[in-house]
């Protein structure tokens, strides 16, 4: 016990304080928080984008109010970077205030015989396509209304027309049914993101990690003098729990990145941003409840699919005696991982597929397929329970048999009847 300890702490030591892995993280940690907050580093760099602008509208037509009123309706409307004035100056006093001042904008609103109402914009150096578009918007409210009015309907009429159209909603099945199916595309989102393509990554890095270790001792023969003090199944238990527990370590570090840019932004992650609207969407669902519900059995079904896919590329590690080698075999690995990555995406297109649900409790497949399925409200949380039994049950298995394997293998140097050795060492006892 002492020795497969020692071999943890020393293949985490190794890991941790390699240059590499203190170089990449500071490289992932600057790239997350400047990506998060690009907006407030391209404000501190400066640029026209920030010039207040004075925007001086001549009405003749005597619609400012509603031109007004339409403007900060806008969300495109920014206040603090543009100022709304009625003018009642000449056009030409006008026209010579725009010439010599980059920051005014003059529009001029006038009736039109043929569209009801028209405006002419005039500026220094041009009109940025933000605020072209919400002039244009504000402009065309105000021609739809007088159109309207033009036909000679009443208020409670146009009201009629402008109200939108009720939609009720009643459910006639017995079966559970709840909201969860309305927010399909948050809940989507948020699966594909967080969950799917994390833990999809994070397999790969794991199975990438183990093979590359155990080539590495091979290749500089380390592994004859460290087989020959510690027996092949602690040195494999070894392996399985450091490479997990990095791994493990790395994807909290991008989780603690990725939250100390959200505090960066807007000094704060509950001010009115993209973050904290994204975090009042999700908690106004049924994403969070469903998700705390099945977390105990996230966590387990997580350790145990990671400790399959370790002892898997630990054994096929040990039958190789080159990483390309290593990369050559552990295709039908990358083949199980992209076949519960692919289908967990197509669960969200070809909602109650038969054939995808019993594809969820195949092990192997099954981390990344029955969960998403549980999320979407496809399956109950007894499927997602049977799914994590069978994959403890493929962990024993896969740590049995596959151990005879990996001591079979371990101290071989021969790629000549590479399979042939494999079946073999299954038969031994």
């Amino acid at each position: 016990m002492n020795k497969r300890n020692f071999l943890i702490k020393e293949s985490l030591k190794k890991k941790i304080r390699s240059k590499w892995f203190l170089g990449i993280n500071i490289f992932v940690a600057l790239l997350i928080i400047i990506s998060v907050n690009i907006g407030s580093i391209i404000n501190i760099f400066g640029g026209d984008f920030k010039d207040y602008k004075l925007l001086m509208v001549l009405d003749n037509v005597n619609v400012f109010d509603e031109f007004e009123s339409n403007l900060y309706n806008n969300s495109s409307f920014d206040k603090d970077s543009l100022t709304i004035n009625r003018t009642f100056n000449s056009i030409d006093t006008l026209k010579s205030n725009v010439r010599t001042n980059t920051n005014y904008i003059l529009l001029v609103i006038d009736s039109d015989p043929n569209n009801i109402i028209k405006g002419t914009v005039y500026t220094k150096n041009g009109l940025s396509l933000i605020n072209r578009n919400m002039i244009l918007s504000s402009l065309n409210e105000i021609k739809y209304k007088k159109a309207i009015s033009s036909l000679g309907l009443t208020s409670s009429d146009i009201k009629r027309i402008n109200s939108s159209v009720e939609l009720d909603s009643n459910i006639l099945s017995l079966e559970k049914v709840d909201s969860v199916k309305d927010e399909n595309n948050v809940l989507a989102s948020i699966v594909v993101i967080v969950f799917i393509l994390v833990f999809f990554f994070l397999i790969i890095t794991l199975v990438q990690m183990i093979g590359s270790e155990i080539n590495e001792e091979k290749t500089t023969k380390a592994m004859e003098i460290i087989i020959s003090n510690v027996k092949a199944t602690d040195h494999l238990i070894a392996k399985i729990v450091s490479c997990t527990l990095f791994t493990i370590i790395q994807l909290s570090l991008l989780f603690l990145y990725g939250f100390i840019a959200s505090l960066l932004k807007d000094n704060a992650i509950n001010n009115n941003s993209l973050i904290s609207n994204l975090l009042n969407s999700i908690a106004s669902t049924q994403i969070v409840n469903t998700a705390i519900q099945i977390i105990p059995i996230l966590i387990i079904f997580f350790i145990f699919t990671l400790v399959s896919y370790a002892i898997l590329a630990g054994v096929l590690a040990s039958m190789t005696t080159s990483i390309d080698d290593f990369q050559q075999l552990q295709t039908p690995l990358m083949f199980l991982i992209s076949i519960g990555f692919y289908l967990s995406i197509l669960a969200m297109i070809f909602e109650g597929s038969i054939l995808i649900k019993i594809i969820s409790y195949i092990p192997m497949v099954s981390f990344l397929l029955a969960p998403t399925l549980f999320l979407l409200n496809q399956t109950s949380i007894i499927s997602l329970i049977i799914s994590l039994i069978l994959q403890v049950i493929a962990t024993f298995i896969i740590f049995k048999y596959g151990l005879r394997i990996y001591k079979e293998g371990i101290l071989n140097y021969s790629t000549n009847h590479l399979w042939k050795k494999m079946f073999k060492a299954l038969k031994n006892n």
